[in-house]
């Protein structure tokens, strides 16, 4: 389990409620795989962000050894994982550079609701 960490960057309080956008990408922000499936035990509630403050996102991937068949896994080094932040439009991209499942009829990344820190 990874976590996704946001942080405000901005002068004034915001709020972040809901789950974040995932996906993998290759060059061009061309999306490999399926975007992540919203899952998670925490309750989705508004997390308001002081100036400098964090909030948080649990991200699973089910790589090649998650017992996927072969022939739908489509093994890939995935070179960027993108992130839109909760209800945002525009995205951010980390870089990831990582084997990963991508084919069509696989759903290997999942994302839990923005949280504070437990």
């Amino acid at each position: 389990m990874l976590q996704l960490v946001f942080q405000n960057t901005g002068s004034a309080p915001c709020t972040l409620h809901g789950y974040p956008g995932v996906s993998f990408v290759k060059a061009h922000n061309t999306q490999l795989g399926k975007a992540a499936e919203r899952t998670g035990t925490i309750k989705s509630s508004p997390v308001t962000l002081i100036p400098n403050a964090h909030a948080y996102a649990d991200l699973r991937t089910v790589n090649g050894v998650g017992g996927y068949d072969p022939g739908k896994c489509d093994l890939t080094t995935v070179p960027t994982l993108r992130v839109y932040p909760p209800n945002q439009t525009e995205s951010t991209n980390i870089p990831w550079n990582k084997k990963e499942c991508v084919g069509s009829s696989v759903q290997n990344l999942q994302v839990g609701p923005v949280h504070s820190n437990r």
